[in-house]
C-alpha cells in the first residue's frame, strides 16, 4: 500500500515485536473459539444385525472432543431395550476402533449412552470421522447415533 503525506500529517508504524506481540494475542482469541456440536448419523442393520454409520467428519485444522455419545434403534426404549449376549457397539475413528459397549445382558443395551469427561474424551482431529459400528444387533433395524462434543482450532503447545 502506498500513502502520500502532506504536511502536517502522521504515520504510525509499528516495530516487529509489537507486531508479534498483536498476532500473538489475536492468535490466541481464534484458539479459544469452542463450540458445543451435536452431530447424528443414522442407518439400518442387516440381517446379521450388523451396521456402521459415519456421525461427524471433522474440518480440517480442528478438533473434536466426543463428550457424549447416545445410540439408539426403532422399536427399542430404555424400558424395552435390546440386549444381544454377542452384541457390541463400535465407537470408531474412520475404522479404527477406540471405544466400544457391550450389549449383553447386565452390562449394556440399546439404547446406549455413554459419556467422557474432559480429560478423557476422544478426540478427532483434521478431517478424521467419527462413526458407530453395531454388531449382533437387532436385524434390519433403523439406528441413529447422537454425538455432543466441543469443536475446536487444533492449537499447537
Amino acid at each position: 500500500m502506498k500513502t502520500i503525506l502532506r504536511p502536517g500529517q502522521e504515520i504510525e508504524t509499528v516495530t516487529p515485536s509489537e507486531l508479534e506481540e498483536r498476532l500473538a494475542e489475536l492468535g490466541h482469541q481464534i484458539r479459544s473459539d469452542e463450540r458445543t456440536m451435536r452431530p447424528d448419523g443414522d442407518g439400518v442393520t442387516n440381517a446379521a444385525g450388523n451396521g456402521n454409520t459415519p456421525i461427524y467428519q471433522v474440518p480440517l485444522g480442528m478438533q473434536f472432543n466426543l463428550h457424549r455419545l447416545l445410540v439408539e434403534a426403532d422399536g427399542f426404549t430404555p424400558g424395552a431395550p435390546y440386549n444381544a449376549a454377542a452384541g457390541w457397539i463400535d465407537v470408531l475413528r474412520g475404522d479404527e476402533r477406540v471405544d466400544f459397549l457391550p450389549l449383553a445382558v447386565g452390562s449394556g443395551a440399546i439404547p446406549a449412552l455413554v459419556t467422557y469427561g474432559t480429560a478423557d474424551a476422544i478426540r478427532f482431529r483434521n478431517g478424521e470421522v467419527v462413526a458407530i459400528a453395531l454388531f449382533g444387533g437387532p436385524a434390519s433395524t433403523g439406528f441413529i447415533g447422537r454425538a455432543q462434543g466441543t469443536l475446536q482450532p487444533i492449537t499447537t503447545v
